[in-house]
């Protein structure tokens, strides 16, 4: 297997990992959420966390597809598609939430998820910068 295929499957691990986890908590209980984020302040970052992460993985497969599968897409498509796609996941994740007992859909909630969709792509492109310079 050559190296390319090696960080591709990778990649592609790590990402169904992290969107299952996001899926999984998507389907949690309310008490159950409420015992692994008792407050609210923990809850805040913990979707921040989540869709930095997601934000900054999918960047980064948007730019690996773009430089190795000669996929045509300029760095404003690829934050567009980006922020697309990770907010189509939270506003799917609150809506939801509607229909689970126990938890509820939040605006604030939605508006945390795309800071984190934000802060991803700006790490990912900051990271980027430094690595080109060098």
């Amino acid at each position: 297997m050559s190296s390319l295929e090696n960080k591709k499957r990778q990649f592609l691990t790590a990402s169904a990992g992290c969107a299952l986890a996001l899926l999984i908590s998507s389907f949690q209980p309310g008490s159950m959420t409420s015992k692994w984020l008792p407050s609210e302040l923990l809850h805040s970052i913990a979707h921040v966390v989540a869709y930095t992460v997601m934000g900054y993985f999918l960047a980064f497969y948007l730019r690996f597809e773009r430089k190795f599968a000669k996929v045509r897409m300029t760095d404003w498509k690829l934050v567009l598609f980006t922020m697309t796609l990770c907010l189509a996941w939270g506003g799917l994740n609150e809506w939801v939430q509607l229909y689970q007992p126990g938890r509820v859909a939040d605006w604030k909630d939605f508006a945390l998820d795309a800071l984190g969709a934000a802060i991803g792509l700006s790490a990912f492109f900051f990271k980027d910068k430094i690595t080109r310079c060098r």
